[in-house]
């Protein structure tokens, strides 16, 4: 069977620093990302473009998607729903800052759960 997803479990973090560093850049891709997706590309897409609307949602997300093409077709499409889904948030508060916590979080998420298992070899006794 062809898997959908790259296998990304070789940047999983583990150990504390990896965890620490994730969580870093958890922060920057989340400030600089919706900052860049949702601040400046809907400006960007709009006044000269003249979009709006859902026009201008679907042009955005489907961007975004696009920036994210290393994680393959289910998570580029995975990626534009939730650009769709940010750029509701910003579009409903008027501001980048729900936006950026909710990424912020959904992005940190694997700096706070368990790492892969590791299955001991068996041993066959006799």
């Amino acid at each position: 069977l062809r898997r959908l997803m790259p296998d990304f479990s070789a940047l999983i973090p583990v150990t504390t620093n990896e965890r620490l560093l994730w969580t870093v850049v958890a922060i920057s891709a989340g400030i600089c990302e919706e900052i860049v997706f949702r601040g400046w590309l809907l400006a960007t897409l709009h006044a000269p473009l003249l979009l709006a609307g859902t026009a201008l949602v679907v042009a955005a997300s489907v961007i975004f998607g696009l920036a994210h093409s290393y994680q393959g077709i289910t998570g580029m499409l995975l990626t534009a729903f939730a650009g769709a889904f940010f750029c509701g948030l910003y579009v409903a508060t008027g501001s980048l800052l729900m936006p950026i916590l909710l990424h912020i979080v959904i992005d940190a998420r694997f700096a706070i759960l368990p790492g892969p298992r590791v299955q001991a070899p068996r041993v066959a006794y006799t």
